[in-house]
């Protein structure tokens, strides 16, 4: 015969580890705060409209070796008005062109795969406000037009 714990199961029975969609950290005895994925961060700091890759040279070799946060980047963006995103044109325009750089110029698969699916969310994040917002111009924000021909000319030479 077997002992029965609280919730019913038998304590001979392995009991199965419970996970929870929201790592925690310690902190005050006691409470327990969300662990931030390293990527929301960075994220943060892009939408803040600061270089998180300040005083750091390899950040964005480490960035995109991290998995893309899709949902995460597209609803920070679609919640921000038109002048939000304006406002934020060299801090995109800074992830499009290391977006571009890794792609251009690193042989490794997974930073290649990040830094496209990030390129890709970003093109179509913005293009999505573009839809809502008439007035907008997504190359002038995500690329910036004084450096939109040379960049395109390089991506595509790339090819």
């Amino acid at each position: 015969m077997s002992a029965i714990n609280e919730e019913g199961e038998g304590l001979s029975s392995p009991r199965r580890p419970t996970h929870s969609p929201t790592l925690l950290r310690k902190g005050i005895p006691g409470e327990r705060k969300p662990l931030k994925e390293k990527l929301i961060t960075y994220y943060e700091q892009l939408f803040k409209g600061e270089d998180p890759s300040q005083g750091n040279p390899r950040f964005w070799e480490e960035f995109f070796l991290l998995k893309v946060n899709i949902q995460y980047f597209q609803t920070t963006m679609s919640e921000m008005k038109t002048w939000e995103l304006i406002s934020l044109k060299k801090s995109l325009s800074l992830l499009f062109v290391q977006c571009c750089t890794t792609l251009q110029l690193d042989d490794n698969v997974i930073r290649n795969i990040n830094a496209l699916q990030t390129l890709c969310v970003l093109l179509r994040s913005t293009f999505d406000k573009k839809l809502s917002d008439s007035s907008f111009d997504v190359i002038d924000v995500v690329i910036g037009f004084d450096s939109a021909e040379c960049q395109m000319r390089v991506s595509v030479a790339s090819n």
